[in-house]
């Protein structure tokens, strides 16, 4: 399926540490939320529908780009996402592990 309905499972990620962390709406933020996910990774998301500068990054609307040491490496819209380095999707699974408790108990 392609359209609005169709997300990849990275973005749902992203969305379900926001909510374990109590972000509920990226577009009430002002500019981006950053989430750091540990001493090297950081999520900088944009929910607002025009291009905010945050964290030295040019975001671009809808879409998280996730950061090494303060670099870009990865960009994840809700369609997919690109990594161009290893150990992203690890950090982010780690910080969602580390933050939600369904992982603990998934009945």
């Amino acid at each position: 399926m392609i359209g609005p309905a169709c997300y990849c499972p990275t973005w749902l990620l992203i969305a379900r540490l926001a909510d374990a962390l109590g972000v509920k709406d990226y577009a009430a933020l002002p500019g981006c939320w950053v989430c750091e996910l540990d001493h090297e990774w950081a999520l900088v998301v944009n929910g607002h529908r025009v291009t905010e500068d945050c964290a030295g990054l040019t975001v671009p609307p809808g879409v998280c780009v996730v950061t090494r040491h303060g670099l870009a490496v990865a960009w994840i819209a809700p369609a997919g996402m690109r990594f161009k380095e290893p150990g992203g999707w690890e950090a982010l699974y780690n910080a969602l592990q580390r933050h939600e408790r369904w992982f603990a108990n998934p009945a």
